[in-house]
């Protein structure tokens, strides 16, 4: 018996719709804005897989509803494999098509029942680069950025003159500049996820896309000073009057907490990951990519040489340039299944 895979373009709770087009449009490889808008805007399931056998037809049942859609599989008789009672059910079942008598409807898993958590990222798969691969993300980032240079050249002149004028404040400047630097960084990042996207630049859609995590990503610069300075301390603290111990264990805590926190704005800005699973998963890509990503700290560190010769007028360039090319590593190396 073959299977099919339908949804109605109803979300699960805690879902957002932007954030569910996104990843709905990565998944399956739909760029045509009109084919996305008449999906999620059914009155009536909507056949996305049709030819399955159930092992199949369950892989994608649960990749939809990972990406946070009510999604059901039904038979070649359009009867589905498991009813539930309440709003969803009545839902589905009026906008169910008039070859399906009422006793029939195609109605939704009650997968939310069963307690299940998902986030809109669906799983996400770490992939390993070659070493190569640092010369392709900065090649592919000056693509982004030849999209809208002077998009990117304002950004970075803002994050640079506001950070500058926050850092005059007393006591609290250097904290209020730390927390707006790492909303900017997310800024950008996102800013390049819809210019990959074929999606519209500009900044009140891209603060429109930060706003539900502006909060964490603008604490994660604090959170990493706090974690490098305690550890450093406990290290020095038990190294006793072996300060090279001290300094070997600082060195070590800190290329780990940088690892872990790189590609963390990111996971938490694009995929909507919580603070914890965000430094888990850049930890372990960055530990699979390292030759790559040290390859790629490298080159980094010589543009920035070469941006700051001309009056520092070069890094409105290269600081945004170097960002770019970041989020196409994580293009490369997250792969949402």
């Amino acid at each position: 018996m073959e299977f099919s895979v339908c949804v109605t373009g109803k979300l699960r709770s805690g879902f957002k719709a932007k954030a569910v087009q996104k990843d709905f449009s990565e998944l399956f490889n739909v760029a045509d804005k009109d084919i996305l808008k008449n999906i999620f805007s059914a009155t009536s399931p909507v056949l996305i897989r049709k030819g399955l056998n159930l092992p199949e037809a369950e892989q994608y049942r649960q990749k939809l509803h990972d990406i946070g859609m009510e999604a059901m599989i039904i038979d070649e008789e359009g009867q589905p494999l498991q009813r539930i009672a309440g709003t969803a059910a009545g839902a589905a079942s009026s906008g169910a098509s008039s070859e399906n008598s009422s006793e029939s409807s195609v109605v939704f898993y009650d997968d939310d029942a069963q307690g299940e958590e998902g986030h809109t990222t669906g799983t996400l798969n770490i992939d390993g680069s070659s070493i190569t691969a640092a010369f392709s993300w900065l090649s592919d980032g000056f693509s982004l950025f030849k999209s809208a240079p002077m998009f990117w050249v304002g950004c970075t002149f803002l994050w640079g003159i506001v950070s500058i004028i926050l850092q005059i404040i007393p006591m609290i400047g250097s904290l209020i500049s730390s927390i707006f630097s790492g909303i900017m960084y997310a800024f950008l990042m996102l800013a390049a996820h819809r210019v990959s996207h074929d999606e519209e630049l500009s900044f009140a859609a891209v603060k429109e896309d930060l706003k539900p995590n502006m909060m964490p990503v603008g604490i994660l610069n604090i959170l990493y000073g706090i974690i490098v300075a305690a550890v450093g301390f406990a290290a020095f603290g038990m190294a006793g009057d072996n300060y090279m111990m001290g300094i070997g264990i600082t060195v070590v805590v800190v290329i780990l907490a940088g690892m872990a926190f790189y590609f963390a704005p990111m996971l938490i800005a694009v995929n909507h990951l919580s603070i914890p699973e965000a430094l888990q998963l850049s930890l372990m890509a960055c530990i699979k990519n390292i030759l790559p990503l040290i390859l790629f700290g490298v080159l980094a560190i010589v543009l920035s040489i070469i941006g700051m010769l001309p009056l520092g007028l070069g890094l409105l360039i290269v600081m945004p340039l170097l960002v770019l090319a970041t989020y196409q590593a994580y293009s490369e190396i997250f792969v949402s299944q």
